[in-house]
């Protein structure tokens, strides 16, 4: 069992599980399967006991991917209704410029998400309103200016997604079979869509605050003969992150 994280006491198979369906969007397969769970044997060999168990794993983690999912609509579905509900107060009860502050008042103590889904609909319900609402419509932008946001950035940040196969730029009206070059900001999900139609993939590390490959960073206390990554080199201590991702050939 699993001494700390978020999988505290749960058997380390389940924790497999769950990193194989997160990884793989919850497309499981047989080759998936087979290749993640030799890839962690090559670094900490399985049991005959937790082998068998891998597929009631594989089926638990992905109830518990269902159930996520199932909470994240429900809590979208929740921040529309209540902005629905504020709308309609301001409808019934904000036909003065008392009344308006009134329900905004009572509104800004109620502390309501900011989510993208409460944004948009309250303000998209503001828009068949006159200038009677510009009030409200400073207190929402002073509201997200709080948080650093904009509407445009909070619409970003909440639609973010992996570009995980084509059918998503399809849809758009672009197809990639018919482009020379196509950049995706993905991981790697994307590999079973794409690599079948592309002549050569380039993988390349974007910056950020976090490096996605291990081996670039500076480790100092990890012990000698690790590996960083399933199928890696052994962690030699002293050699610079550089030197460690030339000898991968990344």
């Amino acid at each position: 069992r699993l001494l700390n994280g978020p999988e505290a006491g749960f058997p380390r198979v389940y924790s497999i599980a769950l990193e194989l369906i997160a990884h793989s969007d919850g497309r499981v397969d047989v080759e998936n399967v087979i290749h993640f769970v030799s890839a962690y044997q090559t670094i900490s060999p399985l049991t005959l006991g937790e082998l068998w168990a891998v597929p009631i794993m594989l089926r638990l983690g992905l109830i518990e991917s269902l159930r996520r999912v199932s909470e994240h609509i429900a809590r979208r579905r929740q921040d529309r209704n209540l902005a629905n509900h504020w709308a309609d107060r301001l409808d019934a009860d904000g036909g003065t410029r008392a009344g308006i502050l009134h329900v905004l008042a009572e509104m800004a103590e109620s502390d309501p998400p900011f989510s993208n889904q409460f944004v948009e609909e309250f303000c998209t319900r503001l828009q068949i309103h006159g200038p009677e609402l510009a009030t409200v419509h400073s207190w929402v932008e002073h509201r997200l200016s709080e948080e650093g946001l904009t509407r445009e950035q909070l619409q970003r940040v909440d639609n973010q997604v992996q570009a995980a196969d084509q059918e998503m730029f399809r849809h758009l009206g672009f197809d990639p079979a018919r482009h020379a070059i196509v950049a995706l900001k993905s991981s790697v999900h994307f590999r079973a869509h794409f690599q079948p139609i592309a002549e050569q993939v380039i993988v390349v590390a974007a910056p950020g605050p976090m490096a996605a490959d291990p081996q670039a960073l500076a480790w100092t206390k990890l012990r000698a003969g690790m590996r960083l990554r399933p199928l890696g080199r052994p962690f030699v201590p002293g050699a610079s992150p550089q030197v460690r991702l030339h000898q991968t050939g990344v």
